[in-house]
C-alpha cells in the first residue's frame, strides 16, 4: 500500500520509478577531503568524486563493483604478461588498475584529459601502487598539440565528451598514441572517449600497424554529432589497416582483430 501511494505521488509530479539492480553497501569514505570520495575495495583502492551517485562508474567502484565488467573480460582475454597495454580514456583508473596486473612487469599507458579526473586517477594509481601505469594527462587525438574543450555544463562529469568549437569550458591539449613512441610490444588497447574514439585511434594508427593488437572501441551515434563522424567512418578506417570487427560487447563497444 504505501509502496503504490509513493509510486502514485511521483507519477503525479512527472518521475518515474525504475528498477535497477542492487549493486551492494557502499565502502566506506576514508578521506578527510571533502571533495572527494576515498574507498578501499576487493578490487582496488580509488579516489572517486564526493559525489559519488552523479556519476555510474564512481557507483560501481564504491561498491567493489566493475563496471563494464565485459569490456574488461575482452581485455582478459587478450592481455598478455610483461606487453604494454594502451587505455585511452582512463577515467578513474579502474580498467588501468586491472591492466596494471595482467601485464605484470609490462606497461600501461593511462590517457585521460580532464584535470578533475587526473588528479584523482594519479591518487588511485599511487594508492594502489601500480608502478608500471604512465598517466598522460592529454586527449588523444589524431594530432598533437591541438587545443580542445569540455564544455562547461559536463565539466564535473566523468567521460565528458570534447569540442573544438565550444571554447568557454576546460582547455585540454591533445597529443597522438604515435608520439609516445612505444618500443615495446602492445597486446591490447581499448579506446572510451565519447565520441573521439575514431580520432583517437587515427593518431595511433602507426602502433597499430606495427604492433597488430586487438583494439575494442565505444561507439555511440549520439557523440558523434560534435566531430562529423558516424559508423561508416568507422568501419572505412578499420577497412584502412586491414582491420575486421570481431564482435560487439554491451551494444555498443566493439573488438577489432587484425585479419589474418
Amino acid at each position: 500500500m504505501i509502496k503504490k501511494i509513493i509510486r502514485n505521488f511521483l507519477n503525479k509530479n512527472n518521475y518515474e520509478i525504475i528498477k535497477q539492480p542492487y549493486l551492494g553497501d557502499l565502502y566506506p569514505n576514508l578521506s578527510n577531503n571533502k571533495d572527494e570520495y576515498y574507498c578501499e575495495t576487493p578490487i582496488g583502492s580509488y579516489y572517486l568524486p564526493f559525489q559519488i551517485e552523479k556519476d555510474p562508474v564512481a557507483n560501481h567502484l564504491a561498491r567493489g563493483k566493475e563496471f563494464e565488467a565485459d569490456v574488461l573480460n575482452i581485455a582478459r582475454k587478450y592481455i598478455k604478461k610483461n606487453t604494454t597495454t594502451i587505455d585511452i580514456g582512463a577515467n578513474f583508473g579502474h580498467m588501468s588498475i586491472a591492466f596494471s596486473k595482467l601485464v605484470g612487469n609490462g606497461d600501461v599507458y593511462a590517457v585521460e584529459a580532464q584535470s578533475l579526473v587526473i588528479g584523482l586517477l594519479k591518487k588511485t594509481i599511487e594508492a594502489n601502487k601500480c608502478h608500471n601505469i604512465h598517466l598522460i594527462g592529454k586527449a588523444a587525438y589524431y594530432e598533437d598539440y591541438k587545443t580542445l574543450y569540455f564544455p562547461e555544463i559536463i565539466k564535473q562529469i566523468s567521460g565528458s565528451f570534447l569540442s573544438e568549437e565550444n571554447t568557454k569550458g576546460e582547455a585540454v591539449k591533445t597529443i597522438t598514441i604515435d608520439s609516445l613512441n612505444i618500443k615495446t610490444p602492445v597486446s591490447f588497447m581499448k579506446v572510451d572517449v565519447e565520441g573521439a574514439d575514431l580520432y583517437a585511434m587515427m593518431g595511433a594508427k602507426e602502433t597499430i600497424l606495427k604492433n597488430k593488437m586487438p583494439i575494442i572501441f565505444e561507439f555511440l551515434q549520439h557523440t558523434q554529432e560534435d566531430f562529423g563522424t558516424t559508423f561508416g567512418s568507422y568501419v572505412a578506417f578499420i577497412n584502412s589497416i586491414n582491420y575486421k570487427f570481431d564482435e560487439v560487447v554491451d551494444k555498443s563497444n566493439f573488438v577489432v582483430l587484425p585479419n589474418e
